[in-house]
């Protein structure tokens, strides 16, 4: 489990830095899952990384079934 944002309060920005341990994650044979600060807008970082814990990015406002799509496109 990666931390995008400093563990303890929501809606923090993601911590882009923490994209630099995917390589080395994914190279040792990690699943890797991302936590905190994922937006629809920075999906395309994301690339490398296929499961993701959504917090605010999903249930801040609804229509919650509708965001739940959209990510599951990207």
């Amino acid at each position: 489990l990666l931390m995008g944002v400093v563990p303890g309060f929501a809606g923090q920005e993601f911590i882009s830095d923490v994209l630099d341990k995917v390589p080395a994650l994914k190279a040792a044979g990690f699943d890797i899952t991302l936590d905190g600060g994922v937006k629809l807008e920075l999906m395309p970082m994301f690339s490398e990384i296929k499961k993701f814990v959504l917090g605010n990015a999903l249930f801040k406002d609804a229509p919650y079934l509708a965001k739940l799509e959209e990510f599951t496109k990207c």
